[in-house]
C-alpha cells in the first residue's frame, strides 16, 4: 500500500450508457415412466428468450428478460428432512438473481428470490451509490411456491401464476451503520390470494465498540379459496392453515445489542415472529416464536503456530406468543486457526428442555466436532461429525432418541486441468436404550471437472440417496467465452433402485451482443 500514488487532475468524465442483448434457445426432451413401468420419451421441445439489458453507469442498470430460461445446469444439494417439519432452505443459483443479493439480504429473511420460480417475465433495476443504494424487481412467475409457517411445522405447496413486485433501499450514515426500508407484493392471477410486507432495518454505531441492530417487518395476507393446503391445524386468534381466503396481519422483529473489542465481543438480543406472521416473497419457515438469548465471544491472536482462536458461549430461551416456555439452551463453541488453512471446530450444546407437540423432554444435548485442512495446493479434506441425544420430532408422540451424523469428503486437483472431489453424509437415530432404530441412511456424491481451455468445459455430477434408493448422474459439456455467451449440452438421468425413472435431455445456447 506505501508504494501507491495518487492520479490527480482527471476531471468531466462521463461513461456513455450501453445496450447488452441476450437471446437464448433452448430445447429438452424428457423420459418418464408410465403407468406400465414402460420409459416413454416426450416430444422434443424448445422455446426461445431475450434478456434486454442497460447501463446506465457501472453502478446502474435495468434489466428485461421475455421467457427467460433461469433452469439451474446443476441440482440442488440433497438434504435430508427425515427429522424436521419445517421446510429446507436452498441457495440462490441463478445469476440473474444472485445480482443484488448482498442488497436484499436482511435479518428477518422476508426476501427470498427463489419464491419466484419459473418467471414468464422479469424485469429488474439495481442503483448503486456511495451512500444510498436500491432494488426493483418485478416478476409474472408461471408456477408460484407457498412456504406456510406454523409454529411446529411449515406446510408447501405449488401455487399458480402470479405478479411479485420487490423493492429494497439503503442508505449508509456516517458513524459506519445504515438504515434500510423494503416492501414486497405477491399477487396471485386466478384468485384472490396475495401477500404484503413492509419493514424497515437500521445499524447505528454509537463509537467503535457499542452498536445496536433493529428490524421490523409487517405482514398482511389474503389467502387464495381453493384446496392447494388442507388442514385442521389452527394458529392466531382461531385462523386455519387451510386456504379459504382468511385475512389476516403480523409482524416480525429482530433487536441486537452489540459490544466489539479487538479480544471480546458481547451480544444480547430479542426477536420475535408473530403467529400470523408470513412473507410470501421471502423465506419464513417457522413463526409464533418469541426468543431472549445471549453471547460472549473471545478472540485470541498469538502470532505462533496458533493463527487464531475463537471461543465462546451462547444462551437462549424461546417461548411463543400464548407465553408457553418451548426451549431453553446453552450452546459452548471454539474453533482454532492452523498453518494450511487448517480449521477444527467443537461445540456442545445442551437443551436443559424442549417442548413440541405437547411432551416436554429434558436434557437434550450433542457433541459436535469438525476438521478441514488444505494441505497442498492440490489437496483439501474434511472430516467431521456429531453425536447425542435428541427428540425425534417426525414422531406422532416425539421422543428421546440417540442422533448420529458423520460426514468426510475432499477435492483432489490431478492436473492443471482436472479436479476431483467426493463427500459422504451418514444420518442415523436409535431409541433411547439403543434397542431400535429409527432411521439410517447415507448420502453420497462425487463431482468431476475438466478445463480443456479457458471457454471449454466438461463437468459430471453424481449423487446417491440410500434413503429412497434413488441414484442422480448429471453430464454438462460447456462452451463459455464469457460469462454471457454460453453453450450447454447435458442430461440429467434419475434412477431408482438403479432403474431409470426419469431423464432429460437438454441443450442452450446464448449469445451476448454488446
Amino acid at each position: 500500500m506505501c508504494q501507491l500514488g495518487t492520479l490527480t487532475g482527471i476531471e468531466g468524465i462521463k461513461q456513455k450508457g450501453s445496450f447488452e442483448f441476450l437471446p437464448a434457445i433452448v430445447g429438452s426432451r424428457v423420459s418418464e415412466l408410465n403407468e406400465k413401468n414402460i420409459l416413454l420419451n416426450s416430444t422434443p421441445k424448445g422455446e426461445a428468450s431475450l434478456g434486454v439489458k442497460y447501463s446506465f453507469s457501472s453502478d446502474q442498470f435495468a434489466e428485461v428478460t421475455i421467457n427467460p430460461d433461469f433452469s439451474q445446469v446443476e441440482a440442488d444439494e440433497q438434504q435430508i428432512d427425515v427429522n424436521t417439519t419445517y421446510a429446507l432452505y436452498f441457495q440462490e443459483k441463478r445469476p440473474f438473481f444472485n445480482a443484488g443479493n448482498d442488497l436484499i439480504d436482511t435479518w428477518i429473511n422476508s426476501i427470498y428470490t427463489r419464491s419466484i420460480n419459473d418467471p414468464i417475465a422479469a424485469g429488474r433495476i439495481i442503483n448503486r451509490g456511495q451512500k444510498q443504494s436500491w432494488y426493483l424487481l418485478s416478476a409474472v412467475d408461471e408456477n408460484s411456491p407457498y412456504t406456510i409457517p406454523g409454529e411446529e411445522q411449515s406446510f408447501s405447496a405449488l401455487g399458480g401464476q402470479s405478479f411479485s413486485n420487490i423493492f429494497r433501499m439503503k442508505r449508509s450514515i456516517n458513524t459506519g451503520g445504515f438504515f434500510g426500508v423494503l416492501a414486497t407484493d405477491r399477487r396471485m392471477i386466478g384468485n384472490n390470494g396475495s401477500g404484503s410486507t413492509v419493514g424497515f432495518d437500521t445499524r447505528y454505531r454509537f463509537n467503535k465498540t457499542y452498536q445496536i441492530e433493529f428490524q421490523a417487518v409487517f405482514s398482511r395476507t389474503r389467502e387464495p379459496n381453493d384446496s392447494l393446503v388442507i388442514s385442521s391445524e389452527t394458529f392466531g386468534n382461531n385462523y386455519t392453515f387451510t386456504f379459504d381466503r382468511e385475512s389476516f396481519n403480523g409482524n416480525a422483529v429482530e433487536l441486537e445489542f452489540r459490544r466489539d473489542t479487538e479480544h471480546w465481543n458481547l451480544e444480547a438480543g430479542y426477536d420475535h415472529s408473530s403467529p400470523t406472521f408470513r412473507a410470501e416473497n421471502g423465506f419464513v419457515s417457522s413463526n409464533n416464536n418469541r426468543r431472549l438469548y445471549f453471547e460472549s465471544v473471545w478472540i485470541y491472536s498469538p502470532n505462533t503456530f496458533i493463527n487464531k482462536f475463537v471461543a465462546g458461549f451462547y444462551t437462549g430461551i424461546n417461548f411463543n406468543f400464548e407465553g408457553e416456555q418451548k426451549n431453553q439452551s446453552i450452546f459452548l463453541f471454539s474453533n482454532l486457526n492452523l498453518p494450511k488453512q487448517t480449521n477444527i471446530n467443537t461445540n456442545v450444546s445442551y437443551n436443559l428442555f424442549r417442548r413440541f407437540k405437547n411432551i416436554t423432554l429434558k436434557d437434550l444435548w450433542r457433541i459436535r466436532l469438525n476438521v478441514s485442512s488444505q494441505f497442498t495446493k492440490s489437496t483439501s479434506l474434511y472430516i467431521g461429525g456429531k453425536y447425542g441425544v435428541q427428540m425425534a420430532t417426525f414422531l406422532e408422540n416425539p421422543e428421546k432418541g440417540r442422533d448420529l451424523t458423520a460426514y468426510f469428503g475432499g477435492e483432489q486437483k490431478l492436473s492443471d486441468r482436472f479436479i476431483a472431489g467426493a463427500s459422504y453424509n451418514l444420518f442415523q437415530m436409535r431409541t433411547f436404550d439403543n434397542t431400535d432404530e429409527y432411521y439410517s441412511g447415507y448420502l453420497a456424491s462425487m463431482r468431476l471437472n475438466y478445463q480443456y481451455n479457458k471457454a471449454i468445459s466438461f463437468r459430471l455430477i453424481g449423487q446417491y440417496n440410500n434413503f429412497d434408493q434413488s441414484f442422480q448422474i448429471q453430464p454438462l459439456l460447456s462452451y463459455q467465452p464469457n460469462p454471457f455467451t454460453l453453450f450447454y449440452i447435458g442430461t440429467t438421468n434419475n434412477q431408482i433402485d438403479w432403474e431409470v425413472s426419469q431423464s432429460q435431455a437438454y441443450v442452450k445456447f446464448q449469445y451476448l451482443i454488446n
